[in-house]
């Protein structure tokens, strides 16, 4: 579950905290004053946090790792065009796995920030992997220094009050997409509200996007209701039945990934896949798929797209998709 500053192309990336964080945080902090005491005149043991890292060091990485990294990709902070592209990543989770990934992605050591000592958001060194929970440690001889029991969250949240200006520096930089970001996440619930508060005094907070699941029985009115109370725009989509509930969310991301690394390959191929027959015998999947592509490019990719279709000889039928595209958008193509 992701923030991620949107782009047509490029976004930046946050991976958000899930539901029943609540609940562990509270059982974290119970188990550690339990079994890591603290003591005054004595060193405070850290028992619970080595099984914890135990239990998350050495995992691999997952293919939306990689995805969302490819996602990510923005111009190198010089801008300089001669430099490689860089990443934009801010995650609370304290795992190293986008780290794992960026080695394979980029094939370099990847550079990551502690929030608290990070660069800022838009600043000209605003680069990386940036955690904001705090992360693991990758030497044995440093502890790590992350998030994970209620009395950290109230110590950095309402006592330091450093992440969440963090966050509120994001999102008046950057749109923000939310990815699997549900409405009543504790902590960042509040922060939310009083982040869609300031958005209706101060132009420049920027409206944030959340793409979620509808849960069963959920009303999408009902939902989008409560997302406009936090001043956040939400798209929903559907859970599968089966051992991967998420597997659309996951799929579309990787899909998404694929447009952005070659925009112009990836129209193509699902022209040519969704419109080999005729207009009519296509499923209706199908007909509204490649009417809804053609919808969201804008006039250049339209007329490259429509030039394409030309040259594939495709059933003349499909012009009712392009000419429903043309109307949804208003695209004038006399001129192209």
């Amino acid at each position: 579950m992701c923030w991620m500053p949107r782009g047509y192309r490029q976004i930046d990336v946050s991976k958000q905290i899930c539901s029943s964080t609540s609940n562990l945080t509270v059982f974290f902090s119970t188990l550690e004053k339990r079994y890591d005491p603290d003591i005054k005149g004595r060193v405070k043991t850290r028992h619970i946090r080595e099984k914890v890292e135990k239990a998350l060091g050495g995992k691999p990485h997952s293919g939306s790792h990689l995805d969302l990294l490819r996602l990510s990709l923005a111009p190198n902070p010089s801008r300089d065009p001669s430099h490689p592209l860089t990443c934009r990543i801010v995650t609370t989770n304290f795992d190293l796995l986008f780290e794992d990934a960026w080695r394979l992605e980029f094939g370099t050591a990847p550079v990551s920030f502690d929030a608290r000592m990070a660069p800022r958001p838009g600043a000209h060194n605003f680069e990386g992997v940036i955690h904001l929970h705090g992360a693991l440690s990758d030497s044995g001889a440093i502890a790590s220094n992350y998030i994970l029991s209620s009395r950290d969250f109230a110590r950095v949240y309402l006592r330091s009050g450093v992440i969440g200006n963090y966050i509120y520096d994001l999102i008046r930089r950057y749109t923000l997409v939310l990815i699997g970001y549900s409405a009543d996440d504790p902590p960042m619930r509040y922060l939310m509200d009083a982040i869609g508060e300031d958005a209706s005094l101060f132009d420049d907070m920027k409206t944030p996007y959340a793409i979620t699941d509808l849960g069963s029985g959920s009303i999408e009115g009902i939902e989008q209701a409560v997302w406009r109370s936090k001043e956040i725009s939400a798209v929903f989509y559907h859970r599968r039945a089966g051992p991967a509930p998420f597997a659309p969310l996951w799929e579309s991301i990787h899909m998404w990934a694929d447009w952005a690394r070659d925009p112009t390959n990836w129209i193509e191929t699902q022209l040519e896949t969704h419109t080999a027959g005729k207009y009519q015998d296509a499923t209706p999947f199908q007909q509204a798929f490649v009417q809804d592509l053609l919808s969201v490019l804008d006039r250049e990719e339209l007329a490259r797209a429509i030039a394409y279709l030309n040259k594939q000889k495709v059933d003349f039928s499909w012009i009712n998709a392009v000419y429903a595209a043309i109307e949804a958008t208003k695209t004038d193509l006399s001129a192209a």
